[in-house]
């Protein structure tokens, strides 16, 4: 399995969050610019997984040394935590 790698730049995501975060709160709404910003945020997501997974399977290396019954979980934050994140912190 290839890992995704990003494809907008960090200006883009910003801009992106901004789009979601007004048309979350707006009665009107823009589909095109929704679905672009939902886009962008699903491949910034998606482009974590590989250092989260890297992180996670070296800390579970590392913890065995340590303690073989200790326990590793990750996960990726859900799409709407990152847009209830967001309007919170425009506030």
């Amino acid at each position: 399995m290839a890992w995704p790698i990003p494809k907008f730049s960090r200006s883009q995501v910003n801009k992106a969050g901004e789009i979601l975060t007004r048309e979350m709160k707006s009665s009107e709404f823009d589909l095109d610019q929704f679905m672009w910003a939902f886009d962008v945020l699903s491949n910034w997501r998606a482009c974590h997984g590989y250092p989260i997974n890297t992180f996670q399977a070296t800390l579970r290396q590392k913890l065995k040394k340590i303690d073989s019954d200790a326990l590793v979980a990750q996960r990726l934050k859900r799409t709407p935590s990152i847009i209830t994140k967001l309007i919170g912190s425009q506030i």
